[in-house]
């Protein structure tokens, strides 16, 4: 069993070595497996007693399109639209639009399946999508209730204020925005077909990095851990490829000693498309802590 708090939270400077870290620990392939089962946390859902998503021709109004793009922008969090139904209920809306006002309609359902899914995202933005008890672990929250969800986005869709809703129910902790920009920039990275594992020389003495690799240059670069104008390195001794991959590793919690050795090149070898997933995790952990600006 083990005890999650503020302090487990990572320092900015070990950002990144700390989601890499807790994230394997905890299995990447169990934790998204028991996302979509049985550890997903279920939210208390409201129906709200009056329409704001739609105008006074029974059209979706500004508030419905500001919920709509917020919802297909889950993902921004390490979230899944697809969870919110974010892709069905856009093209409901634009069906709505098209239909005349004195024809009958699905507005009732549209409306109530949008407030089941901003509901819904509230709550996993906020709180989470599992119930980290499920997972063995003991989370000490600040205050015994959930916020009344249904009636924040109601006050927000009625005021036209649905984004600021939004971002106050984001974890109010630098990390959690820091781990938001590291999301978006390895999802790019991800998608990046010039980046590729990077091969070992052979027979080079002890199947050693070719550290001159154009691979491992355009890597550093596209991780930050290496200037963009920095010449190619000659070799392993390089002063700039050592500088470059101290960094890299007190980033992903390898011995910093600006070696390129097996577990430096293991770490550079991990499919970014995973290191999202592990950013995307970490996300997830810090919606489980308590909610410190109510200290």
């Amino acid at each position: 069993m083990q005890i999650l708090n503020v302090g487990d939270v990572p320092s900015n400077h070990r950002l990144h070595a700390a989601a890499s870290r807790w994230s394997w620990q905890i299995g990447a392939a169990l934790l998204l497996s028991m996302l979509a089962l049985t550890c997903r946390a279920e939210p208390v859902l409201t129906r709200l007693v009056d329409s704001v998503w739609l105008d006074a021709t029974g059209r979706p109004n500004a508030s419905t399109h500001d919920a709509l793009r917020l919802l297909a922008d889950a993902g921004a969090d390490g979230l899944a639209p697809q969870e919110y139904r974010a892709a069905d209920l856009a093209k409901q809306a634009v069906a709505l639009g098209a239909i005349p006002v004195a024809a009958a309609s699905p507005r009732p359902a549209f409306e109530g399946e949008l407030n089941v899914a901003m509901q819904r995202f509230l709550h996993d933005l906020h709180l989470g999508r599992v119930d980290p008890r499920a997972l063995g672990f003991r989370v000490a929250r600040l205050g015994a209730t959930a916020p009344d969800f249904a009636a924040l986005l109601h006050a927000a869709a009625i005021s036209g204020r649905l984004s600021q809703l939004v971002a106050e129910m984001r974890p109010q902790l630098g990390q959690y925005a820091k781990l938001r920009e590291a999301l978006a920039r390895y999802r790019a990275l991800a998608a990046d077909s010039s980046l590729h594992p990077l091969p070992i020389t052979l027979p080079a003495a002890h199947g050693k990095l070719d550290c001159g690799s154009a691979g491992l240059h355009r890597l550093l670069v596209a991780l930050g851990d290496l200037a963009a104008d920095a010449a190619p390195p000659v070799d392993c001794s390089d002063p700039t490829l050592v500088e470059s991959l101290k960094r890299f590793q007190a980033r992903h919690g390898v011995t910093s000693d600006g070696v390129m050795g097996q577990a430096t090149r293991t770490a550079l070898n991990v499919p970014l498309s995973h290191r999202v997933q592990q950013i995307e995790l970490a996300l997830e952990r810090l919606r489980w802590l308590p909610d410190l600006s109510a200290r």
